[in-house]
């Protein structure tokens, strides 16, 4: 694959060029640049990304979504059991202690594959980090609860 020159472009044109390559059934990269998902996504790797029309996302994926503050990688770990209009999927980043504000399926861009580099490999097992991610969120909205309870 020959290599592109970066360039600098708005948030909302860079949103619609992912969606544009989404929308072309073809698998495609993108280079991290966060650290929300260290140790599995580290800043400066490339991911392959699947489009969801290609592969739907399924339970513990690292997803590219699109969210009020941008578009982010983070990992899928609630899914509604049934496609009902209105039903909200959820994320959450491997290092934050809450996950994301609900999110359409449309928001959904793709999946990665695979983590790009001097060696390839794969992401960690992704159901059971998801479980673990939504244990530890609902832990600490019940924790945070109770404080508010007895603090009253």
């Amino acid at each position: 694959m020959p290599e592109i020159e970066p360039i600098e472009v708005s948030a909302e044109l860079r949103d619609e060029i992912l969606r544009g390559c989404a929308d072309s059934r073809t698998s495609f990269t993108i280079k991290v640049t966060g650290e929300c998902m260290v140790p599995n996504l580290n800043p400066g790797e490339t991911v392959r990304l699947a489009p969801s029309a290609v592969r739907p996302p399924r339970l513990g994926d690292i997803v590219l979504i699109r969210q009020s503050k941008g578009l982010r990688l983070h990992r899928l770990i609630w899914r509604p059991l049934f496609a009902k209009s209105g039903s909200r999927w959820r994320t959450m980043a491997d290092r934050a202690i809450t996950w994301d504000p609900g999110a359409a399926l449309d928001d959904l861009i793709a999946a990665v594959v695979a983590v790009e580099g001097e060696r390839p490999r794969r992401v960690s097992p992704r159901r059971l980090k998801a479980l673990r991610l939504l244990a530890g969120a609902l832990f600490s909205r019940v924790r945070r609860a109770i404080v508010r309870r007895v603090s009253e």
